[in-house]
């Protein structure tokens, strides 16, 4: 896996793939964490892990997106459109040209070239929105995208990524519940890594 280097825009949801991600990026200063910790009931915890982990990296100061307190949850896929809309209009903002998404979809093809093909058309939407004198158009970067749970839970232990800055938990709390999706889903394979089996 290539290190990341220059300025960037990394979508962070407190997980382990944006950590990893944040680990990649070999000048922590110029990496902006942009908060994505949604609308779920885990939101704080998300969102606290971000800050988190931006201290113990000496990331740059984070950006927060924030959501109407009225506001219906959007379903998985409007979501990520709008995730990524939002966080173009950030590079915009800040004159940062890369936006780094940290989506994985294993050895799903379709959902690789689906999340490609959302990635794209949203850099066109956001050329059109870009003012004329804007030096560069913003490109979104998956670095992660064919990697799996397990691949990544690796990369993390090789990176020596400090996972105590991470949220998977479904639920908010001090400490993650152990029986949600999430937990299941992503103890299972960083338990797998800690104890060496393949």
């Amino acid at each position: 896996m290539s290190q990341i280097s220059g300025p960037v825009i990394v979508i962070d949801d407190g997980g382990v793939a944006s950590l990893v991600v944040c680990c990649l990026c070999t000048d922590p200063a110029r990496v902006v964490p942009l908060i994505a910790s949604g609308q779920g009931e885990n939101a704080p915890s998300r969102a606290d892990a971000v800050r988190r982990r931006r201290e113990l990296l000496g990331l740059a100061e984070p950006i927060t997106l924030t959501y109407p307190a009225a506001d219906e949850p959007l379903p998985e896929r409007v979501a990520a459109t709008d995730l990524l809309l939002r966080a173009g209009r950030e590079a915009l903002r800040t004159g940062v040209n890369r936006v780094v998404w940290p989506i994985h979809s294993g050895t799903d093809l379709d959902e690789m070239e689906r999340e490609l093909e959302r990635a794209r058309l949203v850099e066109r939407l956001v050329k059109l929105d870009a003012p004329a004198d804007h030096e560069a158009a913003v490109r979104i970067e998956t670095p992660l995208l064919d990697l799996t749970d397990a691949q990544i839970a690796e990369l993390a232990a090789d990176l020596d990524a400090p996972l105590e800055v991470c949220w998977w938990c479904r639920k908010n709390g001090p400490a993650p519940c152990g029986r949600c999706g999430g937990c299941l889903r992503w103890e299972a394979v960083l338990g797998r890594v800690r104890v060496g089996n393949p």
